[in-house]
């Protein structure tokens, strides 16, 4: 991986897009202050700024900074209202935060953005589990069976949700 970043360093003195990459090599190594300060470049230069905000609030989450993590996929949705990967990346810093209104308004957004992806009913039925919605939490599981029959997932909770009453 130091090849990779020795690699990014150089081409970002001539290419600011190579920032982006350079963050992402500082997180595979485990240096996740090297890797914000990168992305922070990239942003700087206005170099892929939705995914630039992704990137980073991804590393606020490894670092438990759930508030940054939160405004940072919050300015990707600014920059890229349907980029579905900073509502996933939300929905799921909501729910890490113990916030399942957010979380499932996120979700739902997802869905609806891509409705014939299995993952995005997952996470919206994760959201309304949360949330303590267990009826709509099932509703969800099951469409996550019916894109992806054989979803393992989705069977063990829907086990799980048969159970409780």
């Amino acid at each position: 991986i130091d090849e990779a970043i020795d690699a990014f360093q150089r081409a970002s003195q001539f290419n600011p897009r190579y920032y982006n990459n350079l963050g992402i090599a500082y997180v595979e190594k485990g240096d996740l202050d090297e890797g914000i300060k990168a992305l922070q470049k990239a942003l700087t230069a206005k170099i892929d700024t939705e995914v630039t905000y992704v990137n980073l609030g991804i590393i606020y989450g490894k670092r438990g900074d759930l508030d940054k993590a939160i405004q940072a996929y919050k300015k990707a949705i600014q920059v890229n209202p349907d980029y579905e990967e900073a509502h996933a990346n939300l929905a799921i810093a909501y729910l890490d935060k113990g916030d399942c209104q957010e979380a499932v308004r996120e979700a739902k957004f997802w869905v609806k953005l891509r409705p014939d992806l299995w993952n995005s009913h997952a996470l919206l039925a994760s959201a309304y589990e949360a949330q303590g919605n267990l009826t709509a939490a099932r509703k969800a599981w099951k469409k996550v069976l019916a894109l992806d029959p054989e979803n393992r997932l989705a069977k063990e909770h829907l086990k799980k949700l048969s159970d409780i009453r």
